[in-house]
């Protein structure tokens, strides 16, 4: 099969595989044909968006390094954090970090610092954002509510850290698994 790449302003603008049997006339406006380069035995075969001078292809550069801004841009767009604490690992996970997650998690937190205590009255509770199920439950001496306050703090933390970056505050990128006591 043929393969046959259009050329515009020296720069590859089309890729394509001619149909069997058919010749690049036959597919190709009359208007096009001089712009048609065959590419069939060329390695590595050009793509899209490669430059064509004389009749060599250079690929383009590979696209610049994310800026810090950007990385943590990215890390808060996708919406979740991971968090590891180093004194109640049943509470380490990948939490939710959207606005409406986050708001949650700060009207709980604001319950337990008034102290409304945990949603339902309980002394542990399953907490559902969209990282998935979340079970706070005493372990040894430290209460359901103490470790909501760890997590919701946590994930303050995270989101204030990527949010200085993007500001151009800090060029420090928020670690992942992002650690809690």
């Amino acid at each position: 099969m043929t393969v046959v790449a259009i050329i515009a302003g020296a720069t590859v603008r089309e890729v394509f595989t001619l149909p069997a049997g058919f010749t690049v006339a036959e597919c190709i406006h009359a208007d096009l044909l001089g712009s048609c380069v065959d590419v069939t035995a060329v390695t590595p075969q050009p793509q899209q968006g490669w430059s064509y001078a004389g009749g060599v292809f250079t690929a383009p550069p590979p696209p610049p390094a994310p800026t810090p801004a950007q990385e943590a841009a990215a890390m808060l767009a996708a919406g979740m954090c991971v968090v590891a604490s180093t004194a109640t690992p049943a509470i380490s996970g990948t939490y939710a970090i959207d606005p409406l997650s986050r708001a949650t998690l700060a009207e709980i937190v604001a319950g337990i610092n008034a102290g409304d205590g945990l949603p339902g009255g309980g002394g542990s509770f399953i907490y559902d954002d969209n990282g998935g199920e979340h079970t706070f439950a005493a372990v040894g001496t430290v209460t359901a509510e103490a470790q909501v306050l760890v997590v919701g703090k946590g994930l303050r933390d995270f989101v204030y850290a990527a949010s200085q970056v993007i500001q151009n505050r800090s060029t420090v990128i928020p670690a992942q698994p992002w650690p809690i006591p």
